[in-house]
């Protein structure tokens, strides 16, 4: 029987082993064994994966306790369980991206002596350790940065090495051995290379760090060489030197003697500025003296070099601290000698010390200050003391300073305060300070005085001498400073204390203690702007007292404020302007004193240091508290501004502190808010004022401190309601609350809103959701109940109340828009919680705006927080999951969707699933148009039938098909066929589009009618687009505007029905508006479209968003129909051009290309002139391409050529007279008005003249014949002496390019002649006569230079 109990409790125990060993290789073994140790020690981890027995994954774990804070990000770790079997901890990697300590624990009190032993129950073999960053936040803090090396412990000793660290730029490599057992001995080497910058070398200088740190612990030698050395092979930086080898840890060593190491040469820097430093030290840490000997040397050492935060130096010198002789007592000197070449101001990042003397010796237990002297900013400071320890320790090493008397009396003499700080004035200080102390009472003595006589202020590097002289005259004169004083039992006080500057002076007394608060005061500070005044007492039970500040200039003190020593920096670019005022008084101690205050600040002005935005104004705010602390009353009006933001506030509160006995910081405070109201105006919600106003009783506030065993204090807020009214049209919504609780990093909270109108989101939405056409009196009611802690809990709903929205149609014919209901049935939007799940719902259902349908799950994650809260956030990582359902109707509602000043009309619907996560969702489902139609009426373009199939894939959108067709009867317009994907990139927009158009109708305004044909191929990378095509014109016209055409005057009012104003103007500084609804609309259109592009180039000013760049190179063919009518032209144009571009958006893009001219007409000085050679180059400028024009008129009886030339280009056109062969141009004039030669006669010359004269002044161009419809209105006949028998009037008309008509008639008989003239090339002509003569001539023109 026992045999079994034996065997069963085996099996048992194998049993249990082996689930927990399967335990152990399950995935998120590690989370839940690193759940159990936080629920038992200081351990919060985050985001675990992985298995306890092969090792995981930790985005964050951290360990708080006793003031110490370990927080490591990114860990990972990987071991081997099976070398526990041999008592071996074997890890393969251990690894972090980061690690912060700090330490923040009280010093502990140090130990009597060396430990024992360091062993440790298993062997540790940790294979590769690695850190990205290793911060100690100090003091002083350090970092250390890409750390790898190896650890291990094989029973007898510890033994660290690292392959590689970087500390404050430098690369090092360290190896340290630890023995476990007494006698325990270290050996540490490190070797390290860093550069360092040295004055006159023409580059950083590379250098070496050799140091090791030997011994037994109880008696140590230590030794540091920092030599100069030549840069590694390509590269800049030396190459690290070889470590030592490993010594006896525990053996005693003999003393390090400093190596002598010669410096390599350094281009530009004489050996002198070579850095070099030697250190050798006897270390005996529980010894009388741990530091009983010591020696440096040092060699143009800059520290900043080492230590990213000490100050930039360049010493040389010697620190000896050394044994007296044994002749006498015993005892130790210290002797220094340090000289710092880059002496500077401390603000520099520099040391102000130019040299350093130092003789301190200690025997008999007294300390002697033999000489201490320095030269600091081109003055001196000496020093002698003594220090006498008490009887018990004279004998030993030199006692705490609050164990014997002392004292110390320092002389100082021209020190230039511009060497100290850049801000201070060069006025030289001479002065005395006295310090003498017994036992922990410091008593003390100050006096500094200022010399009258500036000398000259340091130049900065690139500062003239008079540059360095208005800078010092701007900075803070230092007068004098006075100050006697003493601290003891606790208790500071300053007798007398008097600070005085060129503008400003404090001066007073004052008692302080800091440990326990309290403490008594007289000062008054008076500075540029500004005087401050405090007197009174202030103890923890007791106290009285006033206190009285006022701003009369803030600019003024601002400007003081910038001179002070780290104002400049601490202050930069901060403006202020105005003045406030703030006086007070209290009664009683500080627990609970009877206060009265009141500030006014009737105008001031504040910009942040920084800060780009408008400054924050304060206009007439005035606030007032009255009564004791426990119980006082506040009242607050006044109104802020920032830029066009405006809060107008008034209010009115009660309440106090809790728990008199406490300090401030550790307070409870319950404060009731009574009635408040404010007025809100903001851009961003529209125009006009926004009201805000509590309702019902008060709100009462509490904030309760951290208990005993609390972490975090508590902060409730009792239930109430408040009401938000909107400006014109008004309406009001409700905001009704409960309570709401945060404790230990809880949050809950419940409500209800009333009543909120859908006109309040189209002000938010601004003008895209006007554009859109969306608009209605729809009412939105909702709830939410939440609790964010240890469990989440959301249930919120937003649903219509009651109301419809109306939403835009267009008329398929007239193109005219008019508002419909949508029939609105259902909306919803509902937010609830599943453990840490959240789902969200989404429903719109209408008869004429579509419906939605939608569904999303996403989880949100818990990060636990050093006081045992969580923190709920979203991360990147969390899951998506959902799908929403969308058919949206033929409707103009979804125009949002089109480019501004276009309407798009179509129906949509799309299946969409989405899953992914919150940082890389993916989107999939078909995506589908029919009937899709772009218009835009100011544009004339207008497109329909289209249709879609699209397809989302991920992050892309895949469009397989996309079409539309032009407008046109069966067909006839032509169509446009697309393909491409479009999707986001690393958070970019990327898009290509490939288009094939097939005598497309582009444009169907009557002015400007073209079809196209060709391919595009576009793409858009961020804010960069490309496109590249060549494009063919099958048929253009271009009629151009007549400057002549009819207008009304701005004084013209046109009324429709109703006496509705239709046309002119509606008041004052109104302009004209189109008659039709269309019209209008079109107008309306353009004037949103202004308002988009405004927007875009006031967001790309202000550096909010990147402009658009465009790449183009597109070729466009005239094609052989490309006619071009209006102001007198009438020809057909052919040519290629091409259309390029490389740089913003904004910029305009390049032509290139010749266009010319096929026959055509062009009317000027009366006449149709026949074109016969027409070249437009356009050479890049698209506003001004080069012209040759000739244009002439035609002429069947002579050889003679005439006509008008235009040269130039066309922002500076030349126009002249032409003729072939040459003639005058009054000749030429005549042949072109008159169709031969100038006049004999005097009266018919003066006709000509006045002719020409009317012709040439008339606006376009056009004569008398041209506003009859003729071509030819002319006068002949007359002799010499005026009289008219033989004249006759000629009235002619082009029928077509080569067929012409006239009538000539006598103004002495009834007879006519009518003339065909027909050109049958050049030089025949064809010309038939009918009258008292009726012939038909065939005539042959030759010409003769």
């Amino acid at each position: 029987m026992l045999l079994w109990s034996l065997a069963g409790l085996l099996a048992l125990l194998l049993t249990t082993l082996g689930g927990v060993w399967i335990w152990a290789g399950s995935e998120g073994s590690l989370a839940t064994a690193l759940r159990w140790a936080g629920a038992e020690r200081p351990l919060v981890t985050d985001e675990v994966t992985g298995t306890v027995r092969g090792g995981g994954k930790v985005r964050r774990l951290v360990w708080d306790e006793g003031g110490l804070r370990v927080e490591v990000h990114g860990a990972e770790i990987l071991w081997t369980p099976a070398a526990l079997l041999s008592r071996t901890l074997q890890i393969d990697q251990l690894s972090a991206s980061r690690i912060l300590i700090d330490d923040q624990r009280p010093k502990a009190e140090a130990a009597a002596g060396p430990p024992e032993s360091l062993a440790l129950p298993l062997n540790i073999r940790v294979k590769a350790l690695r850190a990205g960053e290793l911060r100690w936040a100090g003091p002083p803090p350090y970092t250390l940065q890409d750390v790898a090396g190896r650890f291990a412990y094989d029973g007898r000793q510890h033994q660290l090495e690292l392959d590689s660290a970087r500390i404050e730029g430098g690369s090092y490599q360290l190896r340290a051995t630890v023995t476990a057992h007494e006698p325990i001995g270290v050996d540490v080497a490190l070797a390290g290379a860093l550069t360092a910058p040295v004055p006159g070398a023409e580059a950083p200088v590379p250098l070496t760090l050799q140091a090791r740190l030997q011994g037994p612990l109880t008696e140590m030698q230590a030794q540091a060489d920092l030599v100069a050395a030549a840069p590694a092979a390509g590269a800049s930086a030396p190459a690290i030197p070889p470590l030592p080898p490993p010594v006896n840890a525990a053996a005693p060593q003999p003393p390090a003697s400093a190596p002598a190491a010669a410096a390599a040469p350094v281009a530009g820097a004489a050996t002198a500025d070579v850095p070099e430093a030697h250190v050798t030290a006897r270390i005996t840490p529980w010894a009388a003296q741990p530091l009983p000997e010591a020696h440096a040397r040092v060699r143009a050492l800059d520290v900043g070099a080492i230590w990213a935060e000490a100050p930039r130096t360049h010493l040389t010198g010697r620190v000896d601290i050394q044994p007296l002789p044994a002749d006498g007592a015993p005892g130790w000197a210290v002797d220094a000698d340090l000289v710092n070449a880059a002496a500077g101001p401390w603000d520099q990042r520099q040391l102000p010390v130019d040299q350093l003397l130092a003789d301190v010796t200690w025997q008999g237990g007294v300390a002697t200050v033999r000489a201490l002297k320095a030269q600091v900013g081109g003055g001196s400071v000496e020093s002698t003391g003594r220090w006498v320890a008490p009887p018990a320790a004279a004998a030993a090493a030199p006692a705490p300073a609050s164990a014997g008397t002392w004292q110390i009396d320092t002389r100082i003499n021209g020190i230039n305060p511009a060497r100290l700080h850049t801000q201070m004035a060069a006025f030289p200080l001479d002065g005395t300070a006295k310090v003498t102390g017994e036992g922990a009472d410091i008593g003390f003595d100050v006096a500094l005085q200022a010399r009258p006589t500036r000398v000259a202020a340091p130049a900065r590097k690139g500062e003239s001498a008079s540059e360095a002289l208005a800078r010092d005259l701007r900075a803070l004169r230092l007068r004098d400073a006075t100050t006697t004083g003493r601290w003891a039992d606790g208790l500071l006080t300053l007798t007398t204390l008097r600070v005085r500057t060129d503008d400003a002076e404090l001066a007073g007394n004052a008692q302080v203690r800091p440990d326990a608060p309290g403490g008594r005061a007289d000062l008054t500070l008076n500075a540029p702007g500004t005087s401050v005044a405090v007197k009174g007492e202030l103890q923890p039970a007791s106290g009285a007292g006033t206190l009285r500040a006022s701003i009369q200039d803030a600019a003024r003190t601002l400007a003081w404020a910038q001179k002070l020593p780290g104002g400049a920096d601490a202050l930069a670019g901060a403006r202020a302007r105005g003045s406030a005022t703030l006086e007070g008084s209290w009664r009683g101690g500080w627990r609970d004193p009877a206060v009265q205050a009141r500030l006014a600040a009737p105008s001031l002005d504040w910009t942040a240091p920084g800060a780009a935005a408008e400054p924050l104004q304060l206009r007439g705010v005035q606030a007032t508290l009255n009564g004791r602390l426990a119980d006082a009353q506040l009242a607050a009006n006044g109104r802020v501004q920032q830029g066009e933001r405006q809060l107008d506030l008034r209010l009115a509160a009660s309440g106090g502190r809790t728990t008199p006995h406490a300090p401030l910081a550790q307070s409870g405070w319950r404060v009731n808010l009574g009635s408040w109201t404010a007025g809100l105006r903001d851009p961003a919600l529209g125009q006009g004022v926004w009201q805000l106003a509590s309702r019902g009783a008060n709100v009462p506030l509490v904030w309760s401190p951290a208990s005993a065993g609390q972490r975090s204090g508590q902060f409730e807020a009792g239930a109430g309601e408040l009401t938000i009214t909107s400006p014109a049209p008004t309406a009001q919504a409700l905001v009704a609350w409960g309570p709401v609780r945060w404790r230990a990093g809880e949050l809950s909270t419940t409500g209800r809103l009333t009543g909120l109108p859908l006109q309040w989101v189209e002000r938010v939405a601004g003008a895209q959701l006007q554009d859109a056409g969306f608009t209605g009196n729809i009412v939105f009611n909702g709830d939410w109940d939440a609790k964010l802690g240890q469990q989440l809990r959301v249930a919120a709903n937003l649903v219509r109340a009651s109301g419809d929205v109306t939403v835009l149609t267009t008329d398929a014919e007239t193109g005219v828009q008019s508002r419909v209901a949508a029939g609105l049935r259902d909306a919803r939007l509902t937010l609830r919680s599943e453990g840490n799940a959240l789902n969200l719902n989404l429903v719109w259902d209408s008869e004429r705006a579509g419906t939605v349908n939608g569904q999303l799950r996403t989880e949100l994650a818990a990060t636990p927080g050093a006081d045992g809260s969580r923190a709920w956030s979203w991360p990147e990582s969390a899951p998506l999951q959902g799908q929403v359902q969308a058919r949206l109707p033929q409707i103009s509602a979804w125009s949002v969707l089109a480019p501004p000043g276009w309407r798009l009309r179509g129906t949509l619907a799309a299946d969409a699933r989405i899953a992914g996560t919150r940082g890389a969702p993916l989107v999939t489902g078909p995506v589908t148009a029919d009937d899709v139609a772009l218009r835009s009426v100011v544009d004339g373009l207008e497109f329909k039938d289209g249709r879609l199939r699209a397809r989302l894939d991920g992050t892309r959108l895949l469009i397989d098909e996309f079409s539309l067709q032009g407008v046109g009867e069966k067909g006839s317009g032509g169509s446009l066929r697309a393909s491409g994907e479009a999707g986001l990139v690393d958070g970019r927009p990327q898009a290509r589009l490939a288009a094939t158009l097939q005598q497309l109708r582009a444009s169907i305004r009557a002015d400007r009618q073209v079809t196209l044909s060709g391919n595009v191929q576009a793409a858009l990378d961020g804010r960069a687009i490309s496109a590249d095509g060549r494009l063919r014109i099958d048929r253009a016209l271009i009629v151009l505007p007549e400057e002549s055409r009819p207008t009304l005057g701005d004084d013209v009012i046109v009324r429709g029905p109703g006496g509705k104003i239709m046309y002119g103007k509606e008041g004052p500084g109104a302009v004209a508006r189109p008659t039709s609804a269309a019209g209008q609309q079109a107008a309306q259109q353009q004037a949103q479209s202004d308002a988009a592009r405004a927007r875009s180039d006031a967001q790309v000013k202000r550096g909010d968003a990147e402009p658009l760049t465009a790449k183009v190179n597109v070729q466009v063919d005239l094609g052989e129909d490309f006619r071009l009518r209006g102001q007198g032209i009438d020809t057909r144009l052919t040519g290629v051009l091409a259309l390029t571009a490389n740089g913003p958006l904004t910029e305009m893009p390049s032509l290139k290309g010749r266009v010319q001219t096929v026959g055509g007409t062009f009317r000027a000085y009366g006449q149709q002139l026949i074109i016969q050679r027409g070249f437009i180059t356009f050479g890049g400028q698209i506003s001004n391409p080069t012209l040759d024009i000739v244009a002439l008129r035609p002429n069947y009886t002579s050889d003679q050529r005439v006509g008008v030339q235009v040269m130039g280009t066309a922002l500076l056109p030349r126009v002249r007279l032409y003729s072939e062969p040459a003639l005058p141009d009054n000749q030429t004039l005549a042949w072109l008005l008159l169709g031969r030669a100038a006049p004999s006669t005097g009266a018919e010359a003066a006709m000509l003249q006045t002719a020409a004269l009317a012709l040439l002044g008339g606006r376009e161009g056009r004569g008398l014949a041209a506003r009859f419809g003729l071509d030819e209105l002319s006068f002949t006949g007359g002799d010499s002496e005026g009289q008219l028998a033989d004249a006759s009037v000629t009235l002619g008309k082009r029928l077509s390019d080569k067929l012409y008509a006239a009538y000539e008639h006598s103004l002495s008989g009834a007879g006519g002649t009518l003339m065909i003239f027909y050109e049958l090339s050049r030089r025949w002509t064809l010309r038939g006569q009918a009258g008292e003569n009726t012939a038909v001539d065939l005539i042959y023109r030759l010409s003769f230079d």
